[in-house]
């Protein structure tokens, strides 16, 4: 696939299933922010690709405040899919995911999670991954970004026993994988707001 975000335009080799994102209700303090539509699940695939290594500044914001970051990569390409009997989400982009290699500080702030699978309290510490809007040209087939402000900040969060087999269906066809909830941690992906970037020094 080729694969044009603001960071770098690539030609990339997508392979395996890496992390599923289900759409999730969020407690924070006093603040419940509800999902905004249940039919938006991503399906995470590492992607190889022959781009110079390069590391990019990034200050976001959301609902954490503001943060600095440092990120490389693309490691993953987030893909827009259908998830067993719900609807295929209608205005979700693709995104490219890069690792965040350094930041400021954590967020360290507790959390209430619940979605389709699980309802759980959680720690969210910091920032692991961030995933840009993406143009994406499949063979003949051209996905432009619908949303080109809207990025995701993932943070790395407590974990819990759980685990099933899901039926998906995406742009790379249908699917069976199995999805689980690692004892010692999870991701939380949270909508945020790309402020500045720059390419590093």
């Amino acid at each position: 696939v080729l694969l044009e975000d603001q960071f770098l335009t690539i030609e990339a080799h997508v392979t395996a299933p890496y992390l599923f994102a289900n759409p999730v209700h969020k407690y924070h303090g006093e603040v419940w922010t509800p999902i905004s539509d249940p039919d938006n699940h991503l399906t995470f695939y590492e992607i190889f690709h022959e781009a110079p290594l390069q590391v990019w500044y990034v200050q976001v914001d959301n609902q954490f405040g503001s943060q600095d970051l440092w990120v490389t990569g693309p490691n993953y390409l987030a893909v827009p899919t259908k998830k067993g009997p719900h609807d295929p989400p209608m205005d979700l982009d693709h995104f490219l995911v890069y690792e965040v290699i350094d930041y400021i500080l954590p967020v360290d702030v507790e959390l209430g999670l619940e979605d389709q699978f699980t309802n759980q309290g959680v720690m969210a510490y910091w920032p692991a991954y961030f995933a840009n809007p993406v143009k994406k040209t499949h063979a003949t087939a051209v996905t432009d970004i619908k949303n080109p402000d809207d990025h995701l900040v993932f943070y790395v969060i407590d974990g819990g026993a759980f685990g099933t087999e899901l039926s998906i269906h995406n742009q790379f066809g249908p699917q069976e994988i199995f999805v689980y909830q690692d004892m010692m941690f999870d991701f939380l992906g949270v909508p945020s707001v790309k402020v500045y970037w720059e390419l590093a020094d």
